[in-house]
């Protein structure tokens, strides 16, 4: 089970903040928030589950390796032109594509 969580900030203000603190935002935070964010999700996650494998009348559902790929394959479709979308409106669409396939690659597979 996955969900996409994303934390944004506003690029003018982004860009109104002094190099130092880029930096840690560049630099020095990613490393700490994604393990303490994966930790905090990882346990929230959980909780969700077996509240629904408690819960009458639910039932919580694992694919099969084969049924996971081919739901990765059908998302594959909707990235692409997500992707070209950003692209036309001179964001890095592609890029980020790129870097959600190299992130699922790293933690997922």
């Amino acid at each position: 089970m996955a969900s996409p969580f994303f934390i944004v900030m506003n690029l003018r203000k982004y860009n109104s903040l002094p190099p130092d603190i880029k930096k840690a935002f560049d630099e020095e935070l990613p490393p700490y928030w994604n393990g303490e964010a994966g930790r905090i999700w990882n346990r929230e996650e959980q909780i969700g589950m077996d509240e629904v494998k408690k819960t009458p009348g639910h039932e919580l559902i694992t694919l099969s390796p084969a049924e996971r790929k081919a739901w990765n394959e059908r998302a594959k479709t909707m990235n692409g032109p997500w992707a070209q979308a950003l692209e036309a409106k001179g964001l890095p669409g592609k890029m980020l594509l790129s870097e959600k396939y190299k992130a699922i690659e790293k933690y997922l597979r």
